[in-house]
């Protein structure tokens, strides 16, 4: 199952075959864990969720927020012979989260 990728306490998945690693850095999933996040944000500010998620959503430079197939899909070309020069590196599946302000 493509959702079933290997995630870590960190956060962070590190796709290794053949003794190379390269960590995947996911940002704003769409899963029931960011949903509690939207709420428990919401409630801390006192605005709905909704408003919370939107704001989530707009600091992505493509105005959506991954899923488990996104992330599942960089762990897929990292080992695959696509990815067989890549090692050492970091993967940012984050649809642009740490370059938009």
């Amino acid at each position: 199952n493509v959702e079933q990728v290997f995630f870590f306490q960190s956060g962070t998945g590190e796709a290794s075959l053949d003794g190379k690693t390269t960590p995947i850095g996911p940002g704003d999933v769409a899963t029931e864990m960011m949903e509690a996040e939207w709420v428990l944000e919401g409630d801390r500010r006192s605005i709905p969720a909704a408003d919370v998620k939107e704001e989530y959503r707009k600091r992505l430079i493509l105005e959506r927020f991954e899923t488990p197939d996104d992330i599942a899909k960089g762990v897929l070309f990292l080992c695959s012979p696509l990815g067989d020069q890549v090692t050492g590196s970091h993967l940012i599946v984050s649809g642009g989260l740490p370059f938009h302000a």
